[in-house]
């Protein structure tokens, strides 16, 4: 699927717009998993975030796990921080809508990701205001916890699949655009990838370059209290090789 279909109308996809709301969410998802449910999680996104479990409460975003018949989901929250920040998000891509498209992007280049099930923006016109990202809710150990207590066996092992992954994203000029070790999880012996809020495909060589090498150093910052992480991730993730003298 082009990225441009996925905000348009098709036989998976339904999209629903007015003036004051842009709904978009995938047929299959919604009919067979959410139901009637789905009608009650968008007819106020906010009621279900304060019923469901809270994860995290912070300035920029807000995350909360529901269950809706019986399928556990992720609502995630883009706030409006201030006046300033209400404006430039009015303008702009929203992240929610960035994330829908790069959940679609990596897993059509063979990525595992938190599927994504919709996204919604309140608008006025063509002003966007608060936007929410739905995925399905993925178990895993974040990149930081599970290495931290690895073996240095299973450290190579994940670095060795952190760095294929890595090698398709590069390939198709990619950037997460945030690479803390939270937003990637170790499960079922592969990596899932979280928060693709910040994520680009860049069309410049250069453009791509100065943010593939911030992402680099923004990795390999996440092993600074642990050395023989660093080393691990020096060895098997070829970008970083240049840094280390630099971190």
């Amino acid at each position: 699927m082009q990225r441009s279909e996925l905000s348009k109308p098709n036989e998976h996809i339904v999209v629903k717009k007015n003036w004051f709301r842009h709904l978009i969410y995938h047929r299959q998802s919604v009919h067979d998993d959410l139901s009637d449910g789905f009608a009650q999680l968008f007819s106020d996104p906010d009621v279900a975030i304060q019923s469901g479990e809270l994860i995290k409460a912070g300035d920029k975003t807000t995350l909360a796990k529901v269950t809706i018949n019986n399928t556990q989901l992720v609502i995630k929250r883009y706030n409006i921080i201030n006046h300033w920040h209400a404006m430039l998000t009015a303008v702009k891509v929203s992240r929610a809508h960035r994330c829908w498209v790069y959940a679609h992007v990596l897993e059509e280049l063979g990525l595992d990701t938190a599927g994504p099930v919709a996204m919604m923006e309140y608008r006025f016109g063509p002003i966007k205001k608060t936007s929410y990202f739905v995925m399905r809710y993925r178990q895993g150990n974040p990149g930081r916890n599970e290495l931290a207590h690895a073996s240095p066996e299973q450290i190579d092992h994940c670095m060795e699949a952190l760095s294929a992954d890595l090698q398709v994203l590069h390939q198709n000029k990619i950037t997460h655009g945030d690479l803390k070790a939270t937003n990637y999880l170790w499960h079922d012996d592969h990596w899932v990838w979280l928060d693709l809020d910040a994520t680009r495909q860049h069309s410049l060589l250069r453009t791509f370059t100065i943010a593939w090498f911030r992402d680099m150093h923004r990795l390999l910052r996440n092993w600074d209290n642990f050395p023989h992480i660093k080393t691990s991730a020096c060895e098997h993730i070829p970008w970083l090789k240049n840094l280390k003298s630099d971190t």
